[in-house]
């Protein structure tokens, strides 16, 4: 039956329906955006995820997230520079020795920025959508 099966999708054109399917199979496209989970607007937002490319973010409202964006590669741990004000608050990745490239999919990278005096406290979480 498997046989026969395979054998009128690849007859009625499911050759593509197949391609299709290993694509998706193989891990696909990761795509990433950034939220703000703060009381208050994040002036300018950097993030770093581990790989060639960079989501920045200007003006970004409470309860606001960017859209998604494909980039190369990108890490569940992500370097972060956040400006509120005249604060600046940054969270600094070292390295990534053992952690694995996210699979693919869409992410969010969650920012909590909670304004005191001096330097701002940053929170930043993943999130699979």
């Amino acid at each position: 039956m498997a046989k026969r099966l395979v054998g009128e999708l690849i007859g009625g054109g499911g050759l593509a329906l197949l391609a299709a399917c290993g694509s998706l199979l193989s891990g696909g496209e990761v795509e990433v955006r950034i939220e703000n989970a703060s009381t208050v607007t994040i002036d300018s937002v950097v993030v770093y995820p581990g790989g060639p490319d960079s989501l920045v973010a200007t003006n970004l409202g409470v309860n606001a997230r960017t859209p998604y964006r494909a980039i190369e590669r990108a890490y569940r741990l992500a370097t972060v520079e956040v400006r509120v004000g005249t604060g600046t608050a940054r969270q600094q990745v070292i390295d990534y020795v053992g952690e694995k490239p996210l699979e693919g999919g869409r992410y969010t990278y969650r920012i909590r920025v909670t304004p005191q005096a001096g330097t701002p406290l940053l929170e930043v979480e993943l999130l699979v959508d």
